[in-house]
């Protein structure tokens, strides 16, 4: 095709000489005027090819580059074209993700699966920059990547044009939707059953109020071995107690036995996000020290994703950054993530497993992680089969919904 152009232009070239040099022989100013036209036209097709593209400016700017769910943010273009020679068209194609939506603009099917394509046409004088404004609508929560940009423009006869891609990126965050945890069903005082009190006081090993006499049953670890030299009788250490607590969240990834396979529901996977963010906000202003963790990573790639227990004010945006960051695909059997957090936790911890799926692997690790002074509990994501639940241990479930739309989850969840 560039040949064709290239030929195009060389017969417009000969054909303006030809009739300049009629117009010569027999001296007409309509065949010298015509002639020159056509050498004009050639050389501009060729002036706006080599030049249309260069010292173009495009600058995208976001309101935010974080939000929630179901938010907007305003979303402006401004292109510039830097020189002297003018744009009788210039297209930008924007690469948008589907996950945020375009309005005040056209976007249509990108040439990526899951992306749209911003396309934005204008006429730029020289030296002459416009703004163009929209609004982007987070309509699902994940990290998004916008960008790069299809360039696109030549000679305002249409003969020529040129293409350019600009390696231009811009990042949004969408945290997961948060409901009142009231709303799963879980009592603020107890919100995860009655077998063990997550509120209960322990004592803070850090902090020694002072001493007693040795009791039976005392812990030989809490024997202060000096002062019972001194007394001439076994003393017990005495420590102040404290209410803290450490709630530690698990988001299976996968809907379905076999961590190898995709999370092919995505539905209930996002619904299990949902559940997880908004437990996780309830704990955290009850004073819980609250972790998250998944058995997947972060969409394109990396490590685990987690965040340690934590009670301080910036632990809630950790762990919606997390949930944000999931991707559908889990990486790692959900029971061997459960085997290796075990001795990492503190005694007493109260461990939610959030999940569709609830195989006997996972529910051996939870019987092995309550034999270890933990406090195991079960929600169940979706419709399917319950699982093998042993007394006395916690379950719950959320009935599959619609978690896009849906502002209360229904109370279904039985212990």
């Amino acid at each position: 095709m560039g040949r064709d152009r290239l030929t195009r232009q060389a017969a417009w070239m000969l054909t303006g000489v030809l009739l300049l040099m009629a117009a010569l022989a027999f001296r007409s100013g309509a065949l010298a005027l015509l002639g020159a036209g056509l050498m004009a036209a050639a050389g501009s097709v060729t002036l706006w090819e080599r030049h249309a593209l260069s010292r173009i400016g495009y600058r995208r700017t976001l309101g935010e580059k974080r939000a929630f769910f179901g938010e907007e943010l305003p979303f402006s273009v401004e292109i510039e074209n830097a020189k002297p020679l003018p744009l009788a068209w210039l297209e930008a194609d924007d690469s948008v993700p589907v996950g945020l939506e375009v309005t005040g603009g056209s976007a249509g099917v990108g040439a990526e699966p899951g992306r749209a394509s911003l396309r934005q046409l204008v006429a730029l004088g020289w030296y002459e920059r416009v703004t163009l404004r929209y609004r982007l609508r987070c309509v699902q929560r994940g990290a998004f990547e916008i960008g790069p940009v299809q360039l696109r423009s030549g000679d305002p006869f249409g003969f020529a044009s040129r293409e350019k891609t600009l390696p231009i990126y811009d990042r949004v965050l969408v945290y997961p939707r948060m409901v009142p945890v009231e709303q799963l069903g879980l009592p603020s005082r107890h919100p995860f059953g009655d077998a063990r009190d997550p509120r209960r006081l322990f004592q803070d090993m850090t902090r020694m109020a002072g001493i007693r006499p040795y009791a039976a049953g005392d812990s030989p670890r809490q024997i202060h071995w000096k002062a019972s030299a001194r007394l001439q009788q076994l003393q017990t250490r005495v420590y102040e107690p404290t209410t803290s607590h450490t709630l530690m969240l698990y988001v299976n990834l996968a809907t379905f036995e076999g961590y190898w396979w995709a999370s092919l529901n995505q539905a209930l996977l996002e619904l299990a996000i949902t559940a997880a963010a908004s437990i996780a906000r309830w704990g955290l202003a009850q004073g819980y020290q609250v972790g998250v963790a998944t058995n997947g990573s972060p969409s394109g790639g990396g490590d685990e994703l987690g965040v340690p227990p934590a009670g301080d004010a910036q632990q809630l945006v950790r762990a919606l950054e997390a949930l944000a960051r999931i991707s559908i695909f889990a990486r790692t059997p959900l029971e061997r993530l459960l085997a290796r957090d075990r001795s990492r936790l503190p005694w007493g911890t109260t461990v939610v497993v959030i999940s569709a799926v609830f195989p006997e692997a996972v529910m051996a690790a939870l019987g092995t992680l309550g034999s270890m002074g933990h406090v195991p509990t079960l929600i169940h994501i979706g419709n399917g089969v319950a699982p093998r639940v042993p007394p006395g241990l916690p379950y719950h479930r959320v009935p599959e919904q619609d978690w896009r739309g849906v502002e209360t989850l229904t109370p279904a969840l039985a212990q």
